[in-house]
């Protein structure tokens, strides 16, 4: 590749790399209400460990982008064979893949405990004594329930929102 190649190719990469930002900067946005709700629902480190292939993967991708854009090193920089010795690409790949397989296992973990905890669950008789509905901006309805149940010793009333 001549010079002209590689600044033609930086400059593509460099508005893809804004491009891919931007819509993930969007995306978040967009879905941020629903992931601080289904983390916020999480011990802290399962929240970290839920993460762990995200960050992984855009940690790769601004590697990429600093190498390749901002550092004006060409695609290929190192013929194939030196660059397969070097052995460089099993880390990359291989970090990615266990980011992935974590992310996967905790999901999949999560959702498991999730569905052993419904089971566990214990389904009482209530009566509501007070129901609450607020409108906030976001558009969600909240409710604020104060209920009272019967257990084998005396009447309890709890606050459930």
């Amino acid at each position: 590749m001549t010079l002209d190649c590689n600044a033609g190719a930086a400059t593509v990469l460099a508005v893809i790399f804004v491009l891919t930002c931007a819509a993930l900067l969007v995306g978040s946005w967009g879905s941020y209400r629903i992931l601080s709700v289904n983390i916020a629902g999480l011990e802290p480190w399962k929240a970290v460990l839920i993460w762990v292939g995200d960050v992984t993967t855009f940690c790769w991708f601004v590697r990429f982008f600093v190498q390749h854009v901002l550092h004006a090193e060409p695609l290929r920089a190192r013929p194939w064979q030196q660059f397969k010795r070097d052995r460089e690409w099993m880390f990359a790949l291989g970090s990615l893949l266990l980011g992935a397989s974590l992310d996967a296992a905790v999901t999949l973990w999560i959702k498991h405990d999730d569905e052993t905890s419904f089971d566990r669950g214990v389904v009482v008789q209530a009566e509501v004594m007070e129901l609450h509905r607020t409108y906030p901006n976001s558009g969600d309805y909240h409710f604020e329930m104060l209920c009272a149940t019967r257990t084998a010793t005396a009447p309890t009333t709890k606050s459930a929102s």
